[in-house]
């Protein structure tokens, strides 16, 4: 650590509370539990407000983007098209690989979902599904 003093233990402040917290995350924990049970309902207040403020945040933007979409229709149109043309083949590898990821993930699933059903021995075809 250059430009510190000989016994020093961390490069900067922020490397001294990332080791606290690393260090002491049990206890911050705890506190943390006691300050929610002990302020629940101030909690939950300002939950609900930020939830309400959000939703109206979301609900200008989502129609300002509507009315920007109508607006500039051919603009947009124009763009994805000189886009799609310049990252074709970015495109249609994120198109394989999406592909690839679901099917893999689909027969994942299907066989857990199986192995899941199926109780018993199968070598003597005595099993219970559940």
């Amino acid at each position: 650590m250059e430009g510190k003093r000989s016994n020093a233990v961390f490069c900067r402040k922020n490397c001294q509370g990332i080791s606290y917290r690393k260090d002491n995350a049990e206890i911050i924990a705890e506190r943390k539990r006691e300050y929610y049970k002990a302020n629940a309902e101030r909690n939950r207040e300002y939950y609900k407000a930020n939830a309400e403020r959000k939703r109206e945040y979301y609900k200008a933007n989502a129609e300002w983007r509507r009315e920007y979409r109508k607006a500039n229709a051919e603009n947009i149109a124009a763009y994805m098209s000189e886009y799609g043309k310049a990252n074709a083949e970015q495109i249609a590898e994120r198109k394989r690989e999406y592909e690839n990821n679901r099917a893999a993930s689909a027969s994942t699933l299907h066989l857990a979902h199986t192995i899941n059903q199926i109780k018993g021995d199968l070598t003597n075809g005595t099993y219970k599904p559940e």
